[in-house]
């Protein structure tokens, strides 16, 4: 390589499998307010008809649905016992090809970092749990607001005379927008992501594996 070049890989449903976790974790949070409510019972038929991925706006549309007097404070336990749950079972939903993929992106002289969107301190705290500073520069991950083309420039202006590479299993965020920024991309195809629903472009590549998507990085970083 010529010049230096910096992965920036994703985190939710790329680094981990969020997906997995969030219905468990969404479970768990039913489970929780059913122990105070029996009326809860019936709530999870309820959520299994709704479109609403974020914690927050599931248990409140389904229990205020209900006209449940203590509603707030159900949908307020349930998202803590699902905040909890998520980060207690990081480890175990690690993508197994992870760290083999970013230590052969190191033996092969790259910079490797993370991009992730969400609030500060719900990323942060799943960056510690994984202990994710201790095998990436700490200055090399950054937790954004949008993963917007705006965003991806912002951080290219960080890492001057390097080339940028994106792995994400989403489209919009992982794909279009850090490609309008010059980003080179790769999409990781994980079918159990919440984000997959396919391809809208057909003009990038896309592996099922990171070990896949990192191969594609190396073999075409010219």
């Amino acid at each position: 390589m010529s010049e230096k070049t910096i992965v920036f890989f994703d985190l939710d449903d790329t680094i981990i499998n969020l997906t997995k976790i969030h219905k468990e974790a969404i479970n768990s949070g039913f489970e929780k307010a059913k122990s105070i409510d029996e009326c809860v019972k019936k709530y999870i038929s309820i959520y299994n008809q709704t479109k609403y991925a974020n914690p927050k706006e599931i248990f409140e549309k389904v229990f205020n649905n209900e006209n449940i007097e203590s509603a707030n404070e159900l949908a307020k336990i349930a998202h803590l016992e699902y905040d909890g749950y998520i980060l207690k079972n990081l480890n175990d939903n690690l993508n197994p090809d992870f760290n083999s993929s970013i230590e052969k992106l190191k033996t092969n002289n790259f910079e490797i970092g993370i991009i992730t969107q969400g609030k500060e301190e719900i990323q942060s705290n799943k960056i510690e749990i994984l202990k994710l500073k201790e095998k990436i520069n700490p200055d090399n991950i950054f937790i954004v607001e949008s993963k917007d083309c705006e965003t991806y420039n912002s951080i290219k202006e960080k890492f001057p005379n390097f080339k940028y590479w994106s792995i994400g299993d989403r489209e919009d965020g992982d794909v279009i927008e850090p490609r309008k920024a010059n980003f080179n991309i790769v999409r990781f195809r994980n079918p159990l992501s919440k984000n997959y629903s396919g391809k809208a472009l057909n003009d990038y590549p896309e592996f099922e594996t990171l070990g896949e998507c990192v191969n594609y990085i190396i073999e075409n970083n010219s």
